[in-house]
């Protein structure tokens, strides 16, 4: 970093022009750092972004609205990225208004949590930063050239983001505030992870996976899971290692403001990824406790079906796997979390009353066995169904061309993968 001098890369590679500050100069003249055929009119309209962004210049619009609007701008022409972290390194140099320089700084904190500079600029980019932070008289000046340093290092190295960040995002950049998310489990809980703007789905693993101080050996094994809960169905979808979680944020806020009168929420679940069909029986207790966990929110989800008599055995079983053997208090648990043990499509079947009278002689059947057989019994029962351990997909048919084969497949079908096979569901059964 060191040896990439901002000042002599500029002297070589940009117009040479009179500072900013202090003299009228056109802006399309004064910003253009290349002859590579960028728009002036485009160069032009993102200075005076920066310029209503830091106060400089008066708008009706948000702060927040002209850090979208270039944000839009270099996500669509690549080309204008370099351009645009030039501006605001001019516009952060011996800028004589302290309060409009740190909004300014601000702006260029959002800037690169968005997209990197060229392999060209980045190590000058870097030096500069790095100078400020090191030699700058104002101390909020140094904190925000280490953030942007370390930023402008982290997508660089993570690749530029695809989706502009939603306005909660925006305001954590500028605050230099790591963002708080939600990972859920599948019993229901859920605990917070910091994220940054260049976070992948893999560096959150990790750091869940510490925190929950997890065998190193099964992290390879645990995923992010995005689930979609719309009123009819939930959609699943593995997420990708290298995709960055504050795109996630991004795509779920604009989803959600563009279907605002469905009812619709987002969340990212940790799950198991089988690529093998486990021996229940040599199951350690943790790995025994993450599989039923995992296997009861399939059935309680309705992602296996289930027959009542075999629903009934299962809800018998979990319950002595909850609260130990059959007693008046089990009754009285499984009344109050009825929704626990058996599946919304099969809830309105019966009363509360009679859910209790079916599942008893179920309950007393298995009395004798202790929350570990009571575990391993659970699964060894869902081992016969064709979804166990799969995981779903939406999906639908398109006939291709007219010499195609027609299938008769249902209106929503369901493409399931399991360790051993490929199954096509009906979604509705």
């Amino acid at each position: 970093v060191k040896e990439h001098d901002f000042w002599v890369w500029a002297r070589e590679h940009l117009n040479p022009r009179k500072k900013l500050f202090g003299g009228k100069i056109p802006v399309e003249t004064v910003l253009q750092h290349t002859t590579s055929g960028l728009d002036k009119p485009i160069c032009g309209q993102t200075f005076k972004n920066i310029q209503s962004y830091s106060g400089d210049r008066g708008s009706s619009k948000p702060p927040i609205g002209h850090a979208k609007k270039m944000i839009e701008i270099c996500l669509d022409q690549v080309d204008m990225r370099d351009e645009i972290i030039l501006q605001l390194i001019k516009q952060t140099r011996e800028n004589p208004n302290q309060d409009k320089l740190l909004r300014t700084w601000k702006l260029f904190a959002v800037i690169v949590s968005v997209f990197h500079p060229s392999e060209a600029l980045y190590y000058p980019v870097l030096n500069h930063l790095y100078t400020i932070a090191v030699n700058d008289k104002d101390e909020e000046v140094q904190r925000y050239a280490r953030f942007c340093f370390r930023r402008v290092e982290k997508m660089f190295k993570n690749e530029c983001r695809v989706k502009p960040p939603c306005n909660e995002e925006i305001q954590f950049v500028e605050g230099r505030k790591q963002i708080m998310i939600p990972i859920y489990f599948l019993t229901g809980n859920h605990t917070y992870v910091p994220i940054e703007s260049y976070s992948t789905a893999e560096d959150v693993k990790h750091t869940l996976l510490n925190k929950l101080q997890f065998n190193k050996f099964k992290q390879d094994f645990i995923y992010l899971y995005e689930i979609c809960d719309k009123k009819d169905q939930l959609e699943e979808r593995f997420v990708e290692n290298d995709e960055k979680i504050a795109d996630l944020v991004s795509m779920w806020d604009e989803e959600v403001r563009e279907h605002q009168t469905e009812k619709m929420s987002f969340k990212l679940f940790m799950k198991i990824r089988f690529y093998f069909t486990p021996k229940i029986e040599t199951l350690d207790i943790d790995d025994s406790v993450m599989f039923f966990t995992q296997t009861v929110y399939d059935i309680i989800m309705d992602r296996i079906p289930v027959t009542e008599e075999q629903l009934l055995q299962l809800a018998a079983l979990h319950l002595l796997v909850d609260w130990g053997r059959y007693s008046d208090s089990t009754v009285t648990k499984f009344m109050e979390k009825i929704d626990e043990y058996i599946p919304r499509k099969m809830l309105a079947n019966h009363s509360p009353d009679d859910w209790v009278e079916l599942i008893k002689p179920h309950a007393k059947r298995f009395g004798d066995m202790d929350k570990i057989k009571a575990r391993s019994e659970y699964l060894n029962i869902c081992k016969q169904f064709p979804l166990f351990l799969a995981q779903q997909y939406p999906a639908r048919y398109e006939k291709r061309g007219e010499d195609e084969v027609e299938f008769n497949y249902p209106e929503k079908v369901i493409i399931a993968v399991t360790p051993e096979h490929l199954v096509i569901a009906d979604g509705d059964t």
